[in-house]
């Protein structure tokens, strides 16, 4: 009797360690496809003549910092000019703009439905040559949690989704009076606005094992600055499908898809301003990879049709890239 009492106790002792195990290696599971499989659109919006940008985020649910740098091409063809003084046409020229801008970018979860992000850019903005440096206007935005699919290990393979709507402000913090070398700079070269703007916003995110989709949309309402100019309202939507790819401890995530912007036209005192405003189609690609705590961020946007109100200088193409931290709530 006394040799059954042990076995028993054996056998008990060593399913408990196996059951032990099985828990551990389900909670090892779970992280894993939290830290992994839990990747979220997060929208930012600076808006550069019409335009923002839209990005996926790995590790939505930590709180994050990092830089990120854009560089938008504007050019229109080189045209030849008559000068009635020569006999001859002079030599074609054409305009050259880049909007490029290094920003700050920290986002804070104060529960897990809200969250702030801060966005504070440095304009670099090269207009046919001539520079213009300075702090472009602080982006506060806010964004709450509406509906989450709830994260087990039970429904990893079924269709996750997160929705998201929000709003915020853009504090006329960047300089918006500098000139350049030949006098009075037009307001959309200027690093800042010198004006409030309020924006509402939404993002829709859906996951089916490694395929995902999301979608954001953004609109902005712009206030009069102290010149008696008022840039147009503005809307932005983003749209793009991406596939997640373990590599080890490493996730890369290609990513396609489209983002449209369109706005109105700008306002000095009661008049429109003719040479303003209009609508880009852009095709979008890219490539995120994120590894323990840091993520690395690469778009590509290409114009697939411009229109333009007036004479305008045309979009080329736009690149932007970042590097983010990610730390705990």
């Amino acid at each position: 009797m006394k040799n059954i009492l042990t076995s028993l106790a054996i056998i008990i002792l060593i399913s408990s360690f196996n059951n032990s195990k099985a828990d551990e290696k389900d909670k090892f599971l779970l992280k894993k496809i939290k830290s992994l499989g839990d990747i979220h659109s997060v929208q930012n919006t600076e808006c550069d003549l019409c335009g923002c940008y839209f990005g996926i985020e790995p590790n939505y649910s930590l709180n994050s910092v990092g830089l990120r740098y854009s560089y938008f091409k504007f050019a229109s063809d080189p045209v030849a000019v008559a000068n009635p003084n020569v006999d001859h046409e002079t030599s074609p020229t054409g305009d050259n703009e880049i909007y490029s801008k290094i920003e700050l970018v920290a986002k804070y979860n104060v529960n897990q439905k809200l969250r702030l992000i801060l966005t504070v850019p440095y304009k670099l903005n090269d207009i046919n040559g001539s520079r213009i440096r300075d702090i472009g206007d602080v982006l506060l935005m806010g964004q709450y949690l509406v509906y989450s699919t709830e994260m087990s290990l039970k429904n990893e393979s079924k269709y996750r989704q997160r929705v998201y709507l929000g709003g915020g402000v853009k504090a006329p913090t960047g300089a918006f009076n500098k000139q350049l070398v030949y006098g009075v700079t037009e307001p959309h070269f200027q690093p800042g606005t010198g004006a409030f703007d309020f924006l509402v916003s939404g993002t829709y995110f859906g996951k089916y094992k490694d395929f995902g989709f999301n979608a954001d949309a953004s609109y902005s309402m712009a206030t009069t600055n102290k010149n008696e100019y008022r840039f147009a309202n503005r809307l932005n939507m983003a749209a793009a499908i991406f596939y997640q790819i373990p590599v080890g401890e490493t996730g890369v995530l290609p990513h396609t898809g489209v983002y449209y912007e369109s706005a109105g036209m700008d306002k000095q005192g009661d008049l429109e301003v003719d040479d303003s405003g209009g609508n880009v189609l852009f095709l979008t690609g890219g490539l995120d990879i994120y590894f323990s705590s840091f993520a690395f961020n690469l778009d590509y946007q290409y114009p697939l049709n411009n229109k333009l109100n007036g004479d305008q200088t045309e979009n080329k193409f736009r690149v932007i890239t970042g590097l983010s931290y990610y730390f705990g709530m």
